[in-house]
């Protein structure tokens, strides 16, 4: 079993996750994020069982924290893209920490969702 976060926000027919390939260790070929690499195409439908977890925002008016570093982005970023898609008007600092621009997962995602997202004086 393969854990994976939820990446963007859901708009009630996709769903978009992540999951880090793990190859080259001694993980059998069709370890489910290899599969998931070499054999899925774009537009191709999977069977996902119900989400679950503890990282879950709550739902209040206080200014939030995002916090991440290398790829536990991935929560923080699906976090992010909901509070934009419900047009949350919480003040948001997003901080990640990692070894380069080339190696931030989702960079241009989380971009474009802070550029979407309400500024504040």
């Amino acid at each position: 079993m393969r854990r994976t976060s939820l990446t963007r926000a859901d708009d009630d027919l996709h769903r978009q996750f992540s999951v880090k390939r793990v190859h080259g260790l001694k993980t059998p070929e069709e370890e489910v994020s290899n599969l998931l690499h070499s054999s899925l195409q774009i537009g191709d439908e999977v069977v996902l069982s119900a989400r679950f977890g503890d990282v879950v925002p709550e739902f209040t008016g206080r200014p939030v924290v995002l916090a991440s570093a290398g790829i536990g982005v991935t929560p923080m970023a699906g976090m992010l893209s909901h509070l934009v898609m419900t047009g949350s008007q919480r003040k948001v600092a997003f901080l990640h920490a990692g070894n380069s621009a080339n190696t931030f997962a989702l960079r241009n995602q989380i971009r474009a969702d802070l550029a979407n997202f309400p500024t504040h004086p």
